[in-house]
């Protein structure tokens, strides 16, 4: 058994070196990215994380580090381009609720703080199973003009199905009228308990679009499965969008997210709800084909595009997006430090916390300059660990230990026989 073990320390050693026992080093890092910026006089640099880096990183990009070209680590933080969303609600009186047929539901609103600007109501409807399409007029000097004829309303809810899925939100331009008219183009009335109005100022946010295949899977009576693969685990996505043939269609839509494919036969996936839709006729046109969903960084997309007693869409494409993210750290860097660069791609990397994001508030009103990233590269100085070396080589070793015991089995199961054959021939003697 001693010998055993330690001809096993020396097939262990020999696929090692002892440099896999230092201190940390950019050996660790398997890629890294030149960092080119477009000027060097500013107050922050920043660059966009691009879905290389993010499949090459570890998911929380806790990973990353900035270097000099001298070996200085250099401070940075990560931000995310969320879309940025300010509202200020305002109170309003419900006023003549009322419904014509032929035309539709009318309720107006009035709002009590006087003069504002607002660019948007939201309504409290209980009622359920309706579509409209929604007009929203102001009045000025007497008269009742047309703000827009494209806000749209819905509520889709199958019970025995367990969907739901509503919108109750319109859209105008900016305005500071303190009257405000909707007409609900429906056949039957619709319940409206409330409103709000409100003043909602966004600036988009910044989205990175993956690469992505999508193939069909399945078609049942009530629905079809499609399988879209971004090629591998790490891209943070957060919506997609189907692109139809149709015009006219409301459907609802499941997704189910996963990281291998033994993961979605085992049910172990996220799974989300939507609605798409499409209106598209002379008084109207309205469409709505992405889903949103909290970010995931899952390989695997599977698509269910319920159709029930219709026929299925003719799917043409379906596209994967997810929210930008940027890296900022101090200009002064980028005159003193010589060449930068990006490294990634440590498992064993803990998030680093730099003094950088307490003071960074200070200067974002600075000049910001811009940087790119020359293209990702192997690290040099990268070094298998000590766990990846013996992965690496866990074939060759299990094979030659399995050889060696073997070996050594013989060689016992040999000297053995000699013994008894040996202890035989005594006694006969």
């Amino acid at each position: 058994m001693k010998q055993i073990k330690f001809l096993l320390a020396v097939l262990i050693i020999s696929c090692l070196n002892s440099e896999v026992f230092a201190a940390f080093s950019l050996s660790k890092w398997k890629f890294k990215n030149e960092i080119i910026p477009e000027k060097y006089q500013g107050d922050i640099a920043e660059f966009e994380i691009t879905p290389e880096i993010m499949i090459n990183s570890k998911p929380d990009l806790s990973d990353l580090r900035i270097i000099s070209e001298s070996g200085e680590e250099i401070p940075f933080e990560i931000s995310i381009e969320n879309q940025i969303t300010k509202k200020i609600e305002y109170p309003v009186k419900m006023l003549n609720l009322s419904f014509v047929p032929g035309t539709g539901t009318f309720v107006d609103f009035e709002i009590e703080q006087f003069p504002v600007e607002h660019n948007c109501i939201i309504l409290g409807i209980p009622s359920k199973n309706y579509t409209a399409y929604v007009e929203v007029k102001a009045k000025e000097n007497g008269t009742w003009y047309k703000l827009t004829k494209d806000g749209f309303i819905f509520n889709h809810t199958i019970p025995e199905a367990g969907v739901s899925a509503s919108n109750t939100t319109i859209r105008y331009p900016l305005t500071n009228r303190r009257l405000i008219r909707l007409i609900i183009h429906n056949s039957e009335p619709i319940k409206i308990s409330s409103g709000k109005i409100i003043k909602d100022q966004s600036i988009p946010a910044t989205v990175v679009k993956y690469n992505s295949t999508f193939q069909k899977l399945v078609e049942t009576d009530d629905y079809v499965d499609y399988l879209v693969d971004l090629g591998t685990n790490g891209c943070i996505h957060n919506s997609i969008k189907i692109s139809v043939d149709e015009k006219n269609f409301h459907r609802n839509v499941e997704l189910f997210l996963f990281r291998s494919t033994a993961d979605e036969k085992e049910k172990k996936y996220v799974q989300y709800q939507g609605t798409i839709y499409s209106y598209n006729s002379p008084q109207y046109s309205c469409s709505s084909t992405s889903i949103s969903y909290p970010e995931s960084n899952t390989r695997y997309i599977k698509l269910r595009i319920y159709h029930y007693d219709d026929r299925p869409l003719k799917v043409k494409n379906v596209e994967v997006y997810g929210v930008a993210r940027k890296i900022s750290f101090p200009a002064s860097t980028l005159s003193q430090k010589g060449k930068i660069f990006l490294y990634y791609g440590n498992e064993n990397a803990k998030k680093p916390v730099y003094d950088f994001s307490q003071y960074k508030k200070y200067f974002e009103k600075g000049t910001i300059i811009k940087c790119k990233l020359k293209g990702q590269q192997i690290n040099e100085h990268f070094k298998l660990s000590l766990y990846d070396r013996f992965q690496s080589h866990s074939r060759l070793i299990i094979f030659l230990l399995m050889l060696l015991i073997a070996i050594l089995l013989g060689a016992f199961a040999v000297k053995g026989m000699k013994d008894i054959i040996k202890n035989n021939t005594k006694e006969r003697k």
